[in-house]
């Protein structure tokens, strides 16, 4: 995880403005239930031009989440 968070950290400081925050499961269920399904399935994946059933309808909830449900 260190090698990671150094590569996200130069990535970040090439940026004009970035700031980390802890995002709780409930407010990104997207990448939560990616998360589950990986260890679930013990290995990884990446989706080009389309994305598991299982995240379907959270991607749609995800995109549209407003700062008034907050």
């Amino acid at each position: 995880c260190h090698f990671i968070i150094q590569e996200a950290m130069r990535a970040a400081s090439r940026l004009p403005v970035l700031d980390f925050s802890h995002i709780k499961r409930d407010r990104n269920r997207v990448a939560n239930e990616l998360a589950q399904m990986a260890k679930r399935l013990n290995h990884n994946v990446v989706w080009r031009s389309h994305f598991p059933a299982c995240v379907e309808q959270l991607i749609s909830g995800d995109c549209n989440f407003s700062v008034s449900n907050l």
